[in-house]
């Protein structure tokens, strides 16, 4: 089973075209793969989440860094970017907790859920794929997330 078509609406019509990040070319996904390497591993891209205290400030902070616009924004709130190796998310926080790492994790194609675990040092990892994460999204700002 595909895991779009076990997807509830509104996302069963979101085109797959939308996983592929930004500035990549589509053949780069998963063809720019280097040979030999785990295609596993070479299809991940790492997940930062940051706490943030001024939304807009960092929006247009981030934007500047990572040469382009976010994916999603939640007005006020949220914003997530994904580029061919990072996908970064940064929310707003209490301002004692803002520049801080909120977590990581991996976005992978084959995730089927949200997965959740804590490393050693107590730090929390996240495993999801691009229409988990979407529905995450969507499941906490409903129609106030704004995809590009």
């Amino acid at each position: 089973m595909d895991l779009l078509s076990a997807v509830p609406e509104p996302l069963s019509d979101w085109p797959p075209d939308l996983c592929v990040a930004r500035g990549a070319k589509k053949e780069e996904q998963p063809g720019g793969r280097i040979q030999g390497q785990d295609s596993h591993l070479m299809d991940r891209r790492l997940h930062l989440a940051l706490g943030v205290a001024d939304i807009e400030a960092s929006i247009a902070d981030y934007s500047s860094r990572l040469g382009l616009e976010p994916d999603c924004v939640v007005p006020g709130i949220y914003a997530l970017w994904r580029t061919a190796a990072l996908n970064v998310s940064i929310r707003v926080v209490p301002v004692g907790e803002a520049g801080q790492l909120r977590h990581l994790g991996w976005e992978e194609p084959d995730a089927t859920a949200m997965e959740t675990s804590v490393d050693v040092n107590g730090i929390l990892w996240e495993r999801f794929s691009c229409s988990v994460q979407r529905q995450e999204i969507e499941a906490l700002w409903g129609t106030a997330a704004r995809f590009q």
